[in-house]
């Protein structure tokens, strides 16, 4: 949604709103549609552009004649700029490239690809104007649609799935992020409320709302051309690569990536914030190269929206401080990187750093993946999961083989620009975070939080998504709530912003997607399909008169957008049958054409990964990459009360979640552990204690216990385990002071193994003028100090770090005067509850 700022006033009638407000909201909408490209992909997205839309002037002139697919081969060349073999790289067979280059032979997979269709496009004419109606008349105003559909459609809490799930900027945007984003046309920039062939606009000057505005408009997508039975027909283009390989984490190029890299080092580049390590600023990726800034360019803030002037942060997408949950689901997979790294990095130092970089990335994706197909996915269908093409969307519990006649990934038009839209008219009003304890903490409007990160930055990712978690918004319906209906991207001196809903609908119109009785009509035969429609309500009370009200009573008129709001509910789900139906094609599509699926067998090189991977769900990675929280929902996406697959939600405890990311086996000397035990321990509690329980000392065993933990080498000490060195704890400030006690290899890996078999650690205190031995409690713990013991060696460090996170509450830790040589980066990084550290 371009404007040129000339041309302001001509949009406006009596100037109410200061051109700075619109430029804001126009700036804000532009950046959501312009990916952080290299610039042999900005030069190929300029050119296919400009040479579709002289083709299809030319159609509309009926001036000679096209051959199709000579046509769509010369724009095919123009969005590959690999085209010409200067930049082709050899195809790694380990990890999947950042641009998606070697996913297929075909170069599916890869930026500027066109969006795949499930029912042919819809335009009005050869030249790919937008859709119109039946009869060749202009379809009923957006404005006039939305504003409609909110005074005869009620709104109704959601009990099926919280806010972490379904409002717009949650997981469907940040998934959102990494699958699709659709380039405005670069020629344009010239709206108004006059004609043009590249803006769709619509009358608002007699809005209740928008005062003072004439009108309204989006910029049409860029688009390329394609050969469709033989003829030249306009496609929209994705910039992304549309596939989940978290390019919204490390970007979609190699040098993207290596912006984001902290120089010779396997971890991603952080800064330091008082809620723990958040995701660089522009300004420190600009300071390493001025190479980079044709990244960071695209992630510069709107003033009006970011009053306070915050620094942009820079991430693999630039609309990931759009609001503060998106900003928190970024923060949590930058962490989860750095975190996996380290714990390769712990099971072996000698490795690689490009290897623990690349093997890091691989899990992140695969954990990724997995939330979406074993959480998202489910929490979606709910209890119709098996309904959509006999169960095919199920997890699998081992890797399976792909077929070697896959065409390649590929992203539906229906998918991008209607049916994953559904979670915008979930949007509740506020943004509430929740203490360690769960306690309201603070509520925003939502209205005052888009592309500002006040909330992130004064609250945490943490505060924000336990508040997400345990909250509900809004159920799927074609009624959406004021923050978005009259107030995206309203500008913080403003009155009011734009309509999503509005927007939503013209963009649909724009990208010829066909109406929604087609899809219904198409569905309900349809062998993936047909049985989502078994036991279907049918659409909602208000449809009929909708139809007959706005659509000249002609239900083949209604855009596909609103049709699928207007659906009835299947049990179970979230939305109406069309809608899924067409979330599940994309998902399936997405699950058996990826090379770089992570139930694929060709994904990992041994199954032990694939088995880490599979114990690791969001409520574990919430509990490891934010130190500060206790305690999470199990099923974090599911409401409250509502039953999936037999289960209703719970809180667990973090100290019982935590050690399920344990590499040792995968990367450490397999000759030197033993088995990792298939359980974890019982559930710790689930909150520190409020007074430092300690115990009489047990005698101890005579000889080493046999459950040792997985990291326990076989030769382990066969010494008593009272003859580990004994610390002092101060039961008031709850401090395990173990300084200049002679610690050493021996005796730290005792210390290890009776932390993680007993949750105590033997200390004396001091009682009534003397000293008691007890043990205390490793959650009693709050600071640690280990200075002055120089028999600790760099050669200890995994073995340092696997006591450590034993202390889950712990979070002071001084290990000064040892010959450790920790950073504290890395105890930002291995150890996430520590907020303070001394090196």
């Amino acid at each position: 949604m371009k404007i040129s700022l000339g041309l302001l006033a001509s949009a406006m009638g009596n100037r109410s709103r200061s051109e700075e407000d619109l430029a804001t909201i126009l700036y804000a909408h532009s950046m959501i549609r312009s990916a952080p490209l290299t610039e042999s992909y900005s030069k190929s997205l300029r050119s296919v552009g400009s040479f579709s839309l002289d083709t299809l002037r030319a159609l509309d002139a009926e001036r000679g004649a096209l051959d199709a697919a000579d046509i769509a081969a010369i724009a095919r060349n123009m969005t590959d700029p690999h085209s010409t073999g200067n930049e082709r790289a050899v195809c790694a067979s380990e990890y999947p490239d950042f641009d998606g280059r070697c996913n297929h032979e075909s170069n599916a997979g890869q930026p500027m690809n066109h969006y795949g269709r499930i029912l042919p496009a819809e335009y009005c004419g050869r030249s790919g104007a937008p859709r119109c109606s039946s009869a060749g008349s202009a379809l009923p105003n957006p404005r006039d649609l939305s504003l409609y559909l909110k005074g005869i459609a009620n709104q109704k809490v959601n009990d099926k799935t919280t806010h972490f799930l379904n409002i717009a900027g949650h997981l469907n945007k940040f998934i959102t992020h990494t699958l699709v984003q659709t380039p405005d046309r670069s020629s344009s920039g010239r709206c108004s409320c006059a004609f043009s062939e590249h803006c769709v606009n619509w009358n608002v000057s007699d809005d209740p709302v928008f005062a003072g505005v004439n009108c309204m408009f989006i910029t049409r997508s860029a688009v390329t051309v394609i050969d469709q039975d033989g003829e030249v027909v306009p496609e929209q283009l994705n910039q992304l690569t549309g596939t989940i390989q978290a390019g919204n984490i490390y970007g979609f190029s190699e040098l993207h990536a290596r912006a984001l890299r902290l120089p010779g080092s396997p971890f991603l580049e952080t800064q330091d914030h008082t809620h723990g390590i958040y995701i660089p600023s522009t300004a420190q990726i600009d300071a390493k190269d001025s190479e980079f800034r044709q990244f960071t360019r695209r992630f510069r803030l709107p003033g009006g929206l970011n009053e306070r002037n915050y620094q942009p942060m820079f991430s693999g997408d630039n609309r990931v401080l759009e609001n503060p949950i998106l900003g928190s689901w970024h923060i949590l997979y930058h962490r989860l990187h750095n975190l996996i790294a380290q714990e390769i990095i712990d099971a072996d130092s000698s490795l690689d750093m490009d290897f623990v970089f690349n093997e890091a990335r691989k899990f992140n994706i695969a954990i990724m993946q997995k939330m979406v197909y074993e959480e998202m996915v489910p929490a979606l269908f709910g209890s119709s999961l098996d309904k959509f093409d006999n169960g095919s969307l199920r997890a699998s519990d081992s890797p399976i083989d792909q077929s070697k006649d896959r065409t390649g990934p590929v992203i539906f038009n229906e998918f991008a620009a209607a049916a994953f839209r559904y979670g915008h008219s979930q949007q509740p009003q506020t943004i509430v975070t929740k203490d360690i304890r769960y306690r309201e903490q603070s509520v925003d409007p939502v209205e005052e939080n888009f592309f500002d990160p006040h909330v992130l930055i004064q609250q945490g990712p943490g505060a924000i998504c336990r508040g997400a978690a345990t909250l509900q918004g809004l159920a799927t319906g074609p009624a959406f709530g004021d923050s978005v209906l009259h107030n995206l991207f309203k500008p913080a001196t403003g009155d009011f912003g734009i309509d999503l809903f509005a927007i939503n609908i013209a963009r649909g119109r724009d990208h010829g997607l066909a109406p929604h009785q087609k899809y219904l009509k198409e569905f309900q035969n349809d062998p993936e399909c047909r049985n989502l429609y078994n036991g279907w309500g049918g659409m909602r009370p208000e449809w009929n008169r909708m139809v007959r009200e706005q659509y000249r009573n002609k239900a083949e008129d209604v855009d596909l957008y609103i049709g699928l709001l207007m659906e009835e509910h299947i049990a179970g789900a979230s939305i109406g049958p069309t809608g899924l139906c067409i979330i599940g094609k994309q998902f399936k599509t997405l699950k058996t054409q990826d090379r770089w699926f992570y139930e694929n067998r060709e994904f990992w090189n041994n199954d032990a990964k694939f088995e880490q991977v599979k114990k690791l769900d969001l409520a574990t990675i919430m509990c490891l990459a934010f130190g500060d929280t206790d305690k999470v929902p199990d099923m974090p996406f599911i409401a409250d009360g509502f039953r999936l697959d037999g289960k209703t939600r719970k809180m667990v405890s973090c100290s019982g979640l935590r050690n399920r990311l344990d590499l040792s086996d995968q990367y450490g000397e397999p000759e030197t552990t033993t088995e990792e035990p298939t359980e974890p321990p019982t559930e710790p509690p689930t909150e520190p204690p409020t007074e430092p329980p300690t115990e009489p000392p047990t005698e101890p065993p005579t000889e080493p216990p046999t459950d040792a933990p997985t990291d326990a080498p076989t030769d382990a000490p066969t010494k008593r385990p009272d003859e580990e060195p004994i610390c002092d704890f101060d039961p008031e400030e709850r401090i395990v002071d173990c300084s200049n006690r002679k610690f050493d290899s021996f005796s730290l890996e005792l210390m290890a193994q009776r932390l993680h078999i007993t949750h105590a650690y033997p200390v004396d205190v001091r009682v009534h003028g003397g000293v008691e031995r007890r043990q205390v409690k490793s959650d009693a713990v709050r600071t640690i100090i280990f200075s002055g013991n120089p028999g600790l060696k760099n050669s200890d460090k995994a073995t340092f770090f696997r006591a450590m996170r034993e202390f889950h509450f712990c979070r002071t830790l001084d290990i000064r005067n040892t010959n450790l040589n920790i950073s504290k980066a890395e105890i930002r990084t291995s150890l996430t509850q520590i907020k303070q550290s001394f090196v």
